[in-house]
């Protein structure tokens, strides 16, 4: 579902656009086009990313294909490759708003929150259905720790997206973050019942529940290769919330499982005991 609202938007800018010679249309091949814009909408990136580079091929300034190929840059983590596609169709009218909110979620992804949140305003205020824009605004609130600008940004994406698991992962994490693991497991489970299994979800309710004290739930259905690493996590927030004895534990299992590779789960392991013994 992530992004099927950008697929609608690029047929709707498509339609839009002045009619062409039938021997151009050939050349761009729309059914090409239609099914680029589906694989992306699928998660199919590889598959889109192939479609619209054979787009491209034949014509270079096929728009919703240099949009498109962006985005699969930007979703397969290469930010800098997506950024200058996105950088050269904001002075397309027609393109401008998914270029700025393109532009802003590959700026934010670079780490350039200042341009990023200027872009992704701009195009989030261009248009209704640009969740991601919210989406991405939301995540440079929390991560300047303006909480009620989160929560403004976060309510207009799932407004806009209000089947969009990433929204509700994004706010149970930014609730997560504010000290709150009630309300952050019941966003987490809004997520998961739209996305089961999403990872990130996983990971965040894991915390969500150890917070709150429950950290058997937060082990439950761990598999092997993670069971270290969550091990080492639930036993810092036992730690943190003061479950010395508890945290001690979590951790000599974390470090008996992987007594090599967990460095943090021996500094964590070490300040449990100081505390435990006053110093």
């Amino acid at each position: 579902m992530a992004l099927r609202t950008l697929v609608l938007l690029l047929l709707l800018s498509a339609c839009a656009a002045a009619p062409e010679a039938p021997s151009t249309m050939a050349r761009r091949a729309p059914e090409s086009a239609g099914e680029a814009m589906q694989a992306l909408a699928d998660g199919r990136y590889d598959d889109a990313g192939r479609r619209f580079g054979r787009i491209l091929a034949e014509d270079p300034s096929h728009r919703e294909a240099r949009l498109g190929m962006a985005e699969v840059h930007l979703a397969q983590g290469r930010a800098r490759e997506a950024l200058p596609i996105f950088d050269s169709l904001v002075t397309d009218p027609l393109m401008r708003p998914l270029a700025l909110q393109g532009r802003g979620l590959a700026l934010l992804a670079l780490g350039r929150r200042a341009p990023a949140a200027a872009s992704l305003a701009e195009a989030a205020a261009s248009s209704t259905l640009l969740w991601r824009a919210w989406n991405g605004l939301g995540r440079i609130a929390d991560a300047e720790k303006r909480w009620a600008d989160a929560d403004a940004a976060y309510a207009r994406a799932v407004a806009a997206a209000p089947r969009s698991a990433m929204v509700y992962a994004n706010l149970g994490y930014s609730l997560l973050l504010r000290g709150m693991p009630h309300e952050a497991e019941k966003a987490l489970r809004v997520a998961l019942s739209l996305e089961p299994g999403m990872p990130a979800a996983v990971a965040s309710l894991r915390l969500a529940l150890a917070w709150q004290g429950r950290y058997l739930d937060a082990l439950s259905g761990v598999r092997g290769g993670e069971l270290p690493q969550v091990l080492n996590d639930v036993g810092y927030i036992a730690f943190a919330r003061g479950d010395l004895e508890t945290a001690e534990t979590y951790l000599l299992r974390s470090l008996a499982l992987s007594p090599r590779h967990l460095a943090q789960a021996d500094s964590n392991l070490a300040a449990v005991r100081a505390a435990r013994t006053g110093r």
